[in-house]
């Protein structure tokens, strides 16, 4: 966005009247504001952000993306009509040519000098920050770079979605570059997409992640789908190139659930009337839900919970369970929290932003914690040890809420 206004500002300055100065002046000082306010606001929070094990104290250099990552963009396409990637929003990448992309970037800079546009300087800037972002994702830099670009915070999984947003923008602007005179023949054009659609096919195929999720019919969509962008975005085609897209978009999307107005979703349902039930009959009574959706759902519900989805670690009710700080490198992150009713207390670490905690009769009577949410009913052992009564049970759906005495 910087690199926009600065290119904007560049090529209009001498048309620029006083006013207009005193309009951006006012406008960079009142985003400083808005930003300075932000970060006092919640300084308290950031410090203890900056000082968990993770992502506080994560310094990433980049290097460790992979070719099979790279490819997740193929997914994208077909992530509405499947159930087994259990998390999409993970993969979800930005869909553009990146070979074809890559043949219109050579032969842009072969000809760099012939370019007499206005946007000659934004379009070499966006170039060399794509090509940044892939070293970094694909090489790593060093520490140094890593610390002065900010990087260092950022893994390169998650930086995809930059160098995918910087693909799509750089396909266009070179696509109405070469619209008159395109880089290769007709020929060539085929020749190098089918090369794109083999190279491409057999990666998927060759991939551990996604050899069992794509079946000959989307692999076969699949290639269509690379040899038209590929093939019309090299020969400059744009509005060919822009109608493969725009169906492109159709099938990633039009499945896709509308985006939910309301709260009825979360309220019109028996076990919400009757967690809220609880809440106005015990408005201080402290939950906790078996995995971290079961405890966000109560923290939609309103409820005091101690589980769920943690931004940053609540050392309250952690260091009574913990008072020695064992377990304080699997606790002391930003973490999806489940809660396992057992016969020890110990926290084990499950991936960089998830644990489960065991957590015993005695630490549940040591916080205060009255009722226990889950989705699997409870052995008989378990509810004798935690002296439980049933509360709210419903195994039909697999709705379970339990009052420890």
């Amino acid at each position: 966005m910087a690199i926009f206004m600065i290119n904007d500002f560049i090529k209009h300055r001498k048309e620029l009247k006083k006013s207009d100065y005193i309009i951006m002046s006012g406008t960079i000082i009142a985003i400083i504001g808005l930003i300075a306010r932000f970060v006092l606001v919640s300084w308290k929070d950031i410090k203890i952000m900056m000082g968990t094990v993770y992502p506080g104290s994560r310094f990433e250099t980049g290097g460790d993306y992979t070719i099979e990552k790279f490819i997740s963009y193929f997914v994208c396409l077909f992530l509405p009509y499947t159930d087994k990637i259990t998390n999409p929003c993970e993969l979800s990448s930005y869909i553009y040519p990146f070979i074809g992309l890559a043949v219109l970037i050579i032969a842009y800079i072969a000809k760099l000098k012939d370019d007499k546009e206005d946007n000659k300087g934004l379009l070499i800037a966006l170039v060399a920050i794509y090509a940044f972002f892939l070293i970094w994702q694909f090489i790593g830099v060093g520490k140094i770079i890593a610390r002065i670009t900010f990087l260092y915070f950022s893994t390169t999984k998650r930086t995809r979605v930059v160098t995918g947003l910087l693909g799509v923008i750089l396909s266009i602007m070179l696509l109405k570059k070469f619209e008159k005179k395109p880089p290769l023949t007709k020929m060539q054009s085929v020749i190098t997409s089918l090369i794109v659609v083999v190279i491409s096919i057999s990666l998927v195929k060759a991939s551990s992640l996604y050899a069992e999720y794509f079946t000959v019919i989307k692999l076969e969509i699949l290639a269509i789908m690379i040899y038209a962008i590929t093939y019309f975005l090299i020969r400059g085609e744009k509005k060919a190139w822009c109608y493969v897209m725009c169906i492109i978009s159709i099938i990633a999307g039009i499945t896709v659930n509308p985006i939910v107005s309301g709260i009825k979703v979360i309220y019109d349902t028996e076990i919400s009337k009757e967690i809220r039930q609880i809440k106005s009959e015990e408005s201080d009574a402290i939950w906790m839900g078996r995995h971290n959706l079961n405890g966000q759902y109560l923290i939609a519900n309103g409820v005091k919970c101690l589980s769920g989805v943690n931004t940053y670690p609540n050392f309250d009710w952690l260091k009574v369970v913990d008072p020695d700080g064992n377990y304080n490198e699997v606790y002391n992150r930003f973490a999806h929290i489940n809660i396992i009713l057992g016969d020890k207390t110990e926290f084990r670490l499950l991936g960089e932003d998830i644990y489960d905690a065991e957590l015993t009769y005695k630490n549940l009577k040591d916080l205060n914690v009255k009722y226990y949410f889950t989705n699997t009913e409870l052995t008989q052992e378990i509810r004798e040890k935690f002296h439980i009564t049933d509360k709210y049970i419903v195994k039909e759906k697999n709705q379970f809420i339990y009052q420890i005495n």
